[in-house]
């Protein structure tokens, strides 16, 4: 996996949850990641925080963390959080034993994070499991647009400074 950008959805197949998986997979038929040269991306679905996602993040130039949050916010609320503000969204109540600010945590003491890395959150009420096992707030859905144009943002300027940084070195 040497791309140089890695966009990889947490989350899990059951309910509100799997919001960050639904948003990679919106991305993937979206037409942003088709702009970009072959080879430069790769998507990955992670259904824990832990050491596979840190395997995934390493190596690249630019990692995009797309994940449900709960920091009491409108549910669908979208929100770009900084790595050193991450701890204040995660619940202290981790269904796997490892949240995703303390997987970063380890990666950075290991220096194995992306010299660029954002986490996007969508915000959920607390996690359910339906019958159907899809996400069951419209809201949720409703903010894959806005993520999406999110993260086109935040590819072209890093696509920008990447080819720029090439041709100099």
């Amino acid at each position: 996996m040497a791309t140089p950008i890695r966009i990889c959805g947490v989350g899990s197949p059951f309910g509100d949850d799997q919001i960050g998986w639904q948003a990679i997979e919106a991305l993937e038929r979206s037409k942003v990641l088709e702009v970009l040269p072959t080879g430069m991306v790769t998507t990955c679905l992670c259904d824990r925080p832990g050491p596979r996602l840190l395997e995934i993040l390493k190596g690249a130039e630019l990692g995009i963390i797309i994940d449900a949050m709960m920091s009491g916010a409108t549910p669908g609320t979208l929100k770009c959080v900084q790595f050193d503000s991450l701890s204040v969204f995660e619940s202290p109540y981790s269904t796997h034993g490892f949240d995703l600010a303390s997987t970063l945590a380890l990666g950075a003491a290991l220096e194995e994070l992306p010299p660029q890395l954002f986490i996007y959150g969508i915000e959920i009420e607390a996690p359910t499991v339906n019958s159907q096992n899809t996400v069951s707030n419209p809201a949720l859905a409703a903010a894959i647009p806005e993520l999406i144009k999110a993260i086109e943002n935040t590819l072209k300027v890093f696509c920008q400074r990447f080819f720029l940084k090439k041709q100099k070195g």
